[in-house]
């Protein structure tokens, strides 16, 4: 059983550097099998907040995400689908110049392995693939200076690509992270832990954006 999570989100930038729009989450297999278990737990209020608050995990701690279109929870057999409205500041400011996170929802993530080495078998509960796509339109009052370079990591049980780039107003971004094993042995430890530092790097690559002065209409 596949166990993917996929993101779409369509955002608006404003000149304040909050952000807002819609994001449509899509659980498959063993990550939509998860959650249904959490809450079968809880009465319909308890679901939605688990998907609410883990959203929030996603995104700056100041973000507000609101449930628009709640999952289809008896639905065993099938995704585990929900939409959401987000508002967040995402903006870091330099003077004429400010940044932006190129992956939203895993920037500032903590490492996920800190230690050089591992005297034991590493276990994760099961192969897994996150797949975002991302599309932010930007104000009138800021242009894209520099867009991180493009990434493409792979092993041979495990893939990571980040993409970006700009059609006029609007900056497109994708990643895609795959592990497709679960158990790995103390030998495997460096390798996995070179990946997962250069996953760490592109995720908290930022996007250089300049202020501009608005063109009056005549």
């Amino acid at each position: 059983m596949k166990a993917i999570v996929k993101r779409v989100a369509r955002l608006q930038l404003n000149e304040q550097g909050q952000m807002e729009g819609s994001l449509a989450i899509g659980f498959f297999g063993q990550e939509a099998l998860t959650r249904r278990v959490e809450a079968s737990r809880t009465d319909d209020v308890g679901r939605d907040k688990i998907l609410e608050d883990e959203v929030k995990g996603w995104l700056p701690s100041n973000a507000q995400v609101t449930m628009t279109k709640p999952p289809q929870w008896d639905a065993v057999e099938a995704p585990l689908v929900a939409e959401f409205k987000i508002s967040s500041p995402m903006l870091m400011s330099g003077g004429k110049r400010v940044l932006m996170p190129a992956n939203i929802f895993q920037f500032n993530r903590p490492p996920m392995f800190a230690h050089p080495e591992h005297a034991h078998p590493i276990y994760f509960e099961y192969p897994t693939r996150e797949v975002d796509d991302v599309h932010i339109k930007l104000p009138e009052n800021l242009q894209v200076e520099s867009l991180p370079a493009n990434q493409d990591v792979k092993l041979e049980y495990a893939l990571y690509r980040a993409g970006r780039k700009q059609d006029k107003n609007e900056i497109d971004m994708t990643r895609d992270l795959a592990i497709g094993a679960f158990v790995f042995s103390p030998t495997e430890y460096k390798n996995l832990k070179t990946f997962f530092d250069k996953v760490k790097e592109g995720d908290d690559e930022q996007v250089l954006l300049k202020q501009v002065a608005h063109v009056a209409q005549k």
